[in-house]
């Protein structure tokens, strides 16, 4: 006759060995649908990386490079760099920053945003439009004014 201790002993190993197949039974079934669902899940993404990509690589050429080649860049990671654009490799372009005169190599795939520094061509029309709009409208004050105050 086993004595108490001992049946316990049998019934912690029994249960022991049990939980360990069971276990490993789960760990297996878990990587199995990570590798499958991975291959599911990961080429949407990879896509949408590949056309921000395309997209960064397309505004960078379009703005091309030397001093008038002016921009702002905005990085995944919230870094923000102000200057002109230097070089522009098959993977990546440089900048060379406008305060420091520091050159600093960006990869397309670290690029949040892109685009110009400075005013766009329509801010710069607004801007001549109200100095218009505002000299005729002194010009007509002034008209006015003179001829009832007699200037």
């Amino acid at each position: 006759m086993l004595n108490c201790y001992a049946k316990a002993k049998i019934i912690k190993l029994k249960i022991g060995k049990q939980m360990v197949k069971k276990t490993i039974t789960f760990s297996l079934i878990l990587l199995v649908l990570n590798l499958f669902g991975a291959g599911v899940i990961l080429p949407q993404q990879n896509d949408k990386n590949v056309k921000q990509i395309e997209e960064v690589k397309a505004k960078v050429a379009k703005i091309g490079t030397g001093e008038k080649a002016k921009v702002k860049v905005e990085l995944n990671d919230k870094t923000k760099f102000k200057g002109y654009i230097s070089i522009i490799e098959p993977d990546s372009f440089s900048i060379i920053e406008k305060v420091s005169g520091k050159s600093n190599k960006i990869e397309y795939g670290q690029v949040k945003k892109v685009g110009r520094d400075g005013m766009t061509l329509g801010s710069k029309i607004a801007i001549g439009v109200g100095a218009a709009g505002a000299a005729v409208a002194l010009a007509l004050f002034f008209s006015y004014y003179c001829n009832e105050q007699a200037c």
